[in-house]
């Protein structure tokens, strides 16, 4: 039932749906993930597309065995924040569609001690800490130290051996 007009066919630009599989099996385009986890990127294209890639890592998506795939999968594992960039370009124009990776890291702490660890009994020392990755609270469990600011110093002088010990939380 259509007709084809000479001079009226033109070409679709290209479009995309980009989107990444939660372990849900959700489709976002942002998710938040521990190091050293995987998610699903997905994506589809429509129209018409002479080129298409992925960035970082993934790169070019247009010359599978086959011929250009449309839809397809990868699985990906990042270790730090990641920007995935699909684009994908014809002759009537290019698409471009991002997900994001937030990758939460382990929290640590860093300890000192100025001037050091062995002081005479009544002396004073100033105990540093400096956590690390994505924590969010600080908690002392042995010494007398109840300041929770995730990067500070406090001054002690214990009349006895103390250990200070504290460990850091976080998503």
């Amino acid at each position: 039932g259509e007709r084809w007009i000479p001079g009226h066919n033109k070409d679709l630009p290209p479009s995309a749906n980009f989107k990444i599989i939660d372990r849900n099996g959700n489709e976002v385009t942002t998710v938040r993930i521990a190091s050293g986890e995987c998610v699903t990127l997905s994506w589809i294209i429509f129209g018409e597309v002479t080129s298409a890639n992925i960035n970082p890592v993934i790169g070019d998506i247009s010359n599978q065995p086959g011929g250009y795939q449309y839809v397809d999968t990868q699985v990906v594992c990042p270790t730090s924040d990641t920007m995935y960039q699909l684009t994908a370009t014809g002759p009537a124009g290019s698409t471009f569609k991002t997900v994001f990776v937030d990758v939460l890291t382990r929290p640590s702490i860093i300890f000192s001690a100025n001037p050091g660890t062995s002081i005479t009994a009544g002396s004073c020392v100033t105990i540093n800490w400096e956590t690390t990755g994505d924590a969010d609270q600080i908690v002392w469990t042995s010494g007398n130290i109840t300041n929770g600011n995730l990067t500070s110093s406090q001054n002690v002088c214990p009349q006895e051996t103390t250990t200070y010990c504290a460990y850091a939380t976080g998503e």
